[in-house]
Order: C-alpha cells, then structure tokens, then sequence
C-alpha cells in the first residue's frame, strides 16, 4: 500500500489499517501512517473490541480484505499461514459492517487460497457482506434536526458536537473544514461520546483535523 498511499496523484485523503501485526510491519511504514494521520488498529485491539471497526467502515468507499490476515486454522494454509492472525468469525463481522456502510463502493477479497475451508469460508464472508447490505439503514440527511440528537462537549477547550440518529442509535462527530467552513461527520461510537465527557480527545478526530 505504501506506493498507493505516497503517489500524489491517488489523491487519497485517508486510509486505514485493521488488524496489523506489529511484527511483521516495519517501522517505517508505522511511521508513515503517524506522519499522515492515518488510522489502525492492532490485531489485538481488533479482536478485543471488533466493534472498534464500525465506524471506520461506515466511511470506507473502497474496503479490502486480504486472506492472508487470516490465521492458519481460518485460512486453512496449513504449511506456511500465520500462527496468529484474524479468525474466522470476525472476518465475517467485519464483512458485515463493511456492508451495513452506505458509503462503500468496492468491496473485495484478496490473496485467494484454493482449499475446502478457505472457499467455504470465502462464501460466507461474501454472504455476510450481502445480508449487510439488506440490514442498511436510512438514514435521514444531517441537516435534518428531526432525526437526529445534536450533543455539545467541551473538551480542553474545544467545543466538540457529537450527533446521535434517532433511526439506528449510530454515532457522528462534527468536523468543520477550515478553508470553507464545509461540515463532515465522522462516525464515531458512543463511547467516543462518553470518553469525551471525560475531557479526552477522541484520537479519530484529532486525525482527522490534521488530515485536513
């Protein structure tokens, strides 16, 4: 992804990594997503709280997952998968949040085995993805007082504006774009909002802010 993320010509405003592995990733690319602002989130924290990873795909246009994430057991790559790695069930969470998101636009599969428990599980990533897509929800416009439930935080100083839908309890916060005054929400989760009052900067949107 390095040769995506540095072309000036991708015009790519934000890329994010779930489920790196700190040992197989050099410190140089680290570097460069800290220097970008860009998200990730390690293997463990993923596996620890998958739902870290919704908010995150609700803002994705092109999602991808590469198999070869997966642990030896899922990908039945017996004789040289990883010993760690993403398991079989949150591969298909995170499918399914990846179809829940209105926004994506690209969904695929990469590094491809040819097995019995790699193809079944295949199928069911895919299945997954397109119950995701039957589950969406419609959500109303933001300009739309109606539907949704505007929350004002201080947070060292800063005024944060936190918006919650009245449709489906989903999470966003407020960003106003410096050279035009533009909005953009960025989803977030409630305990983003609660963390917040707090008084802590929720990490999502600080990069965020720097991005742009």
């Amino acid at each position: 992804m390095n040769k995506i993320i540095i072309d000036d010509s991708s015009k790519l405003n934000d890329f994010t990594n779930l489920g790196y592995q700190r040992h197989l990733c050099s410190p140089d690319e680290i570097d460069l997503m800290e220097k970008l602002f860009f998200d990730y989130i390690s293997l463990g924290d993923l596996i620890g709280d998958h739902k870290s990873a919704e908010p995150i795909l609700r803002d994705a246009h092109i999602i991808g997952l590469d198999m070869k994430a997966l642990s030896w057991i899922s990908s039945g790559n017996f004789d040289n998968g990883n010993p760690n790695g993403i398991d079989s069930r949150l591969i298909c969470i995170l499918s399914r949040y990846s179809g829940i998101s209105d926004k994506s636009r690209f969904f695929g599969l990469f590094e491809l085995l040819n097995n019995s428990i790699s193809n079944k599980l295949y199928a069911q990533i895919i299945w997954y993805f397109i119950e995701g897509v039957n589950s969406r929800f419609l959500e109303p416009l933001f300009n739309d007082s109606t539907g949704f439930i505007k929350y004002n935080v201080s947070v060292s100083g800063r005024d944060l504006v936190f918006i919650k839908s009245k449709r489906s309890d989903r999470w966003w916060l407020e960003i106003i774009l410096s050279d035009n005054d533009e909005k953009r929400y960025l989803p977030c989760l409630e305990t983003d909002y609660n963390s917040a009052l707090k008084d802590n900067i929720p990490d999502r949107w600080f990069r965020a802010i720097k991005r742009n």
